[in-house]
């Protein structure tokens, strides 16, 4: 038979429990998140190179009309 000191173990279990997985679930979001970062500050970089290229496209096409 269960006595009263194991309905607390067991309520102290579960809450460690509930908390570890809290706090693997944060450390996954928190990841997440740098993920993330990482993937804005690549496509910014990403964009910052396709704007170089369509200018550069446009003054060779500038250039390519006026001799034409």
């Amino acid at each position: 038979m269960y006595g009263s000191g194991s309905l607390a173990s067991n309520a102290a279990l579960a809450l460690q429990l509930n908390a570890h997985s809290c706090t693997r679930e944060q450390a996954q979001a928190e990841g997440l998140v740098n993920e993330i970062h990482l993937k804005e500050t690549e496509l910014e970089r990403l964009n910052g190179l396709w704007r170089k290229l369509e200018s550069s496209n446009m003054e060779m096409n500038t250039a390519s009309n006026s001799f034409g």
